[in-house]
């Protein structure tokens, strides 16, 4: 399957998750209470998007499924809509990003998080419900600002595996082409080797050949000297011109096969530089024309072969050396994707710990503010108390009034009985006595009624006093249990948003080992393309030295492009 088909099969798989991701919207919306209606066309909608993707090129459907994915997250941000697990949502934005890698294309997750940032964005203004349980908007916007920063935070690291991928995958390309170049050359190189083969053993056979003639020629020619020697020791009817004539013959047989042999003495030896030079008779020519034909294409193949041989062990050479480079340098860089997981890891159990610390202090939060409320409560308890003492302050004040008034009353009737008692004279002198210390105790008694009523109001304006520094205490108490509840909340959406920074993060970590193992994979793969050079190289070499006992007539050509 090649890469467009691959590309689209895999933008049929997304389109296919967000038609199945609908029914889980609308199950969604259900459960919490809300109506479905909406959650629902927002699912389709982004849904369609995906499915028209699917009929479009590579270039376009890539990024509009991305869409069409992260409009699932943003309809079940909307199902869950007023309640809690709202927050917990914008989970899904993030673990969808990360889904998008594997569509292995940078634009992808560029449009996807720009599509989140949209959505948070735009909707925190205009409808903050369908994005955040609360309706602050200056709480809405920092927290989009902080899941922007998770965001970008998340997509920069996605779009550097990406391209470190699209890197790795490209030199694995080009190594792989390199290695079939090369293993196309030597394959050409062999079968150049085996035609030259072919043809060296067909020339051997021609050259054995004409060693055998010019064996049997020799043969020939002693049996005829023999004859010679004895038709003219027997001097039976020959003369000496046919003696001559038939020795001149005899010579010039002898003087060829000594020629032929020497030619196929070096030929054996591996010259095949040799040729006939000095014409031979007529009848001869032909033999000679043949020998150096032979020779001469026996020359060719053996200088191509030594050529190819060294022109591929020069090949084969540099293809080894860039493999063990890029394996190398493959190594590192699957070192260093170790190193970065390693590190991501720590941070996420960083994240973490701060996440559940960030609950605890958010814990902490409600028991202070439940402790305040408390003490508000107490504290109002208190201030109904002052206000009832200030009450019955002034009812005992009156009492006090009415009790002044009595004395009052008393002092005058006892000044009248003292005056009547005067006038009785000595009859009404002990009446007199009487009316004087009833007189003398109605004083007194008006003297501290005075004096308790200058009390009860002294007491009812410390009352007073302290009913009105309760009153300040109950105020100030509801100003903290006011900030200690906003502090409670935002603490809260801390913790949540450090739980949804520590989830990203962890999607991030484990798309960092993802890429980590294919990193580890290209690594092997690149040192068994290392082995496979040497491999080849050593053939080269042997198909070289092969060849170098021959002598021919490129040789020092050969010789230097092996150097």
């Amino acid at each position: 399957m090649d890469t467009t088909s691959k590309d689209e099969a895999i933008v049929g798989y997304f389109a296919l998750a967000t038609a199945i991701f609908a029914p889980c919207v609308v199950i969604a919306a259900w459960i919490f209470g809300n109506a479905i209606w909406l959650p629902l066309a927002i699912s389709a909608l982004f849904a369609s998007a995906a499915f028209i993707a699917t009929r479009m090129s590579a270039e376009v459907a890539k990024p509009l499924v991305a869409v069409g994915v992260i409009g699932q997250c943003i309809a079940l941000t909307a199902a869950m809509a007023g309640t809690p697990w709202q927050i917990d949502a914008h989970m899904t934005f993030f673990a969808a990003l990360a889904v998008l890698v594997v569509l292995n294309d940078v634009r992808t997750i560029l449009v996807g998080t720009a599509a989140i940032a949209l959505h948070h964005l735009g909707l925190s203004v205009a409808v903050p419900s369908l994005v955040y349980p609360s309706a602050d908007l200056l709480e809405n916007l920092e927290r989009t600002a902080f899941h922007a920063v998770v965001v970008v935070v998340e997509a920069a690291a996605l779009s550097f595996a990406i391209q470190r991928q699209q890197t790795l995958r490209a030199e694995i390309a080009e190594g792989v082409d390199a290695v079939t170049e090369a293993s196309k050359a030597a394959e050409a190189a062999r079968d150049a080797a085996q035609k030259a083969q072919r043809d060296a053993e067909e020339q051997r056979n021609l050259a054995l050949e004409a060693q055998t003639r010019a064996e049997n020629a020799v043969s020939d020619l002693e049996d005829e000297k023999r004859q010679t020697i004895a038709l003219h020791e027997a001097g039976k009817a020959r003369d000496a011109q046919e003696l001559e004539a038939a020795e001149v013959r005899r010579q010039e047989q002898e003087q060829i096969v000594l020629v032929l042999v020497d030619g196929l003495t070096r030929l054996s030896q591996g010259n095949l530089t040799s040729r006939i030079l000095k014409p031979l008779p007529p009848e001869f020519e032909g033999l000679r024309h043949d020998f150096n034909l032979a020779t001469e294409a026996l020359d060719t193949a053996i200088s191509d072969v030594a050529a190819n041989a060294a022109q591929v062990l020069e090949e084969a050479s540099g293809i080894s050396g860039s493999a063990n480079a890029l394996s190398q340098r493959t190594e590192q860089q699957a070192a260093t994707l170790e190193e970065t997981a390693a590190a991501m890891e720590r941070l996420t159990d960083l994240v973490q710990t701060t996440a559940d610390n960030a609950s605890q202090a958010a814990t902490s939060s409600n028991d202070a503010k439940k402790n305040a409320e408390e003490s508000g409560l107490v504290v109002a308890q208190a201030s109904e108390a002052m206000r009832a003492i200030s009450e019955s302050a002034g009812e005992v004040s009156k009492i006090i009034g009415v009790i002044d008034d009595i004395a009052f009353q008393t002092n005058l009737l006892a000044l009248n009985a003292g005056v009547e008692a005067a006038r009785a004279g000595d009859a009404g002198r002990g009446f007199a006595v009487v009316a004087s210390e009833v007189r003398a105790l109605a004083q007194r008694s008006s003297q501290a009624a005075k004096e308790i009523n200058a009390l009860i109001s002294k007491s009812q304006r410390q009352v007073a006093d302290g009913v009105r520094h309760v009153g300040d205490t109950v105020s100030v108490l509801e100003s903290v249990i006011t900030s200690v509840s906003d502090i409670s909340e935002r603490v809260g959406d801390i913790a949540a948003s450090a739980h949804e920074q520590a989830t990203g993060l962890g999607d991030i970590n484990a798309a960092v080992t993802r890429l980590d193992n294919v990193t580890q994979h290209n690594a092997a793969m690149f040192e068994e393309t290392a082995a496979a050079s040497s491999k080849l190289t050593e053939a080269a070499d042997r198909m070289r030295s092969l060849t170098e006992h021959f002598t021919y007539g490129d040789k020092n050509a050969a010789n230097n492009r092996a150097a």
